[in-house]
């Protein structure tokens, strides 16, 4: 496979760090069942989640991984944990393959395992047995043209895209009429079944292997007006259309994905992550501001809801009264 070539230039200090011209340069952004920008501690290991800020990475026409500090990325030997300036590792080829995902050995698949009191989980090829139960499927998404198309020509690699934008002042999270949008299609995936379909459901459901995504459209009228996304959880006693199960400590992310899902997304299908993930911890009897952006007025847009370190919710959507689940509001 032919790397798009690069050129990447670091300043350190007085020093430059320059990357060979065969190279291509770019940030990883995991997607799967576990989601959200790519970073790295002090020590190397590589990382999903906890406020992590993404590190640019660089492969060459050899197959060497490198991160930004140049140092080289390996697989450790005893449990083929991604990690960049390890000593011990084991021998793996790197590449981006023709779908702008990161490959190890020509293989795409990686998996993430448990979540540390920071919400960061370690990216691993091969968990070990005793892990096995915590980890998830995940795919590592290259930013840029890394690995669509081939070229003779190097290029500089782009600047990383700008942050998500911030909820200064979100919408009130409370339903009236007019003000919200109910999800217009929702679908669950399941990490451990990746090819099939599910189809629509009424059920917002997160667990292990299973996510689910839910499709928003925005009214051409609401341009110029903000949209909030946000999640309602009201304690099960309250509910009087609807009902919940949950266990666990409550954790799950929130993302924006590139695309809307159809009636035929399955997991391996599943529209790629466009941004950070938001992670929060659930708590019955709360409503939960996810993000805040400009309206995308008349266009469609999806975001997934993920199970992070073990929780488990199955709930069916309904406005109530009270409202359950995840709606758009608008101001």
């Amino acid at each position: 496979m032919q790397i798009v070539g690069a050129l990447a230039v670091f300043v350190a200090g007085a020093n430059a760090l320059v990357f060979a011209r065969d190279t291509c340069c770019f940030q990883l952004t995991a997607s799967g069942s576990v989601a959200g920008p790519v970073g790295e501690l002090d020590d190397g290991q590589v990382r999903i989640g906890g406020g992590l800020q993404p590190v640019q990475y660089c492969v060459d026409s050899s197959g060497s991984l490198n991160d930004s500090s140049g140092r080289k990325c390996v697989l450790t030997e005893t449990t083929t944990q991604l990690l960049c300036g390890a000593i011990v590792n084991r021998s793996a080829t790197f590449s981006v393959d023709s779908s702008g995902r990161l490959s190890h050995d020509d293989d795409s698949r990686f998996v993430t395992c448990g979540a540390d009191e920071n919400g960061q989980s370690s990216i691993f090829v091969s968990p070990r047995n005793e892990t096995a139960a915590t980890c998830r499927n995940i795919t590592l998404i290259v930013s840029g043209g890394c690995g669509q198309q081939s070229t003779n020509q190097s290029t500089v690699p782009p600047p990383p895209p700008p942050p998500p934008p911030q909820a200064v002042s979100g919408c009130p999270a409370t339903l009236a009429t007019g003000n919200f949008e109910f999800p217009h299609l929702i679908v669950p995936v399941d990490s451990s079944t990746p090819d099939q379909a599910y189809g629509t459901s009424y059920f917002g459901k997160v667990t292990s292997t299973v996510s689910t995504i839910f499709n928003f459209d925005i009214p051409s009228g609401d341009a110029g007006r903000q949209c909030s996304l946000q999640f309602l959880f009201p304690n099960s006693e309250d509910l009087t259309t609807s009902s919940y199960s949950f266990s666990g400590d409550g954790n799950v992310q929130f993302g924006m994905l590139r695309s809307i899902a159809t009636q035929s997304t399955t997991y391996n299908t599943s529209p790629p992550v466009s941004g950070d993930y938001s992670n929060i911890t659930l708590v019955p009897g709360n409503s939960y501001t996810i993000t805040t952006i400009s309206c995308p007025a008349g266009q469609a847009i999806a975001f997934e809801m993920n199970s992070s370190s073990g929780t488990e919710l199955n709930y069916f959507q309904n406005s109530g009264p009270p409202p359950i689940g995840l709606y758009i509001t608008v101001c």
